[in-house]
């Protein structure tokens, strides 16, 4: 799906992370991403292999329409699976 680079680096130097997806709701916000380094002061979860990858995934993705916010992943604006 959606996707991105980025991470306070130098024009020309590896990113420090990479941005898989993404959902903004409206009282939390979910992150799939990978990092070069352990982040300090962050909730995270290790991923362990490319399944659990697809299903955390999923569910970062399916969370608007869970909550009844859109008809489908496409529809929601603030996710990086939003075809607008």
């Amino acid at each position: 799906m959606g996707g991105g680079e980025g991470g306070g680096t130098e024009e020309g130097a590896e990113a420090d992370y990479h941005l898989h997806a993404w959902v903004i709701m409206p009282n939390h916000v979910h992150l799939l991403m990978t990092t070069r380094e352990e982040q300090a002061e962050s909730y995270d979860r290790v991923v362990r292999s490319r399944e659990e990858f697809g299903k955390v995934e999923s569910y970062i993705l399916r969370n608007p329409v869970r909550a009844g916010l859109a008809g489908s992943v496409e529809e929601y604006r603030w996710s990086s699976a939003w075809r607008g």
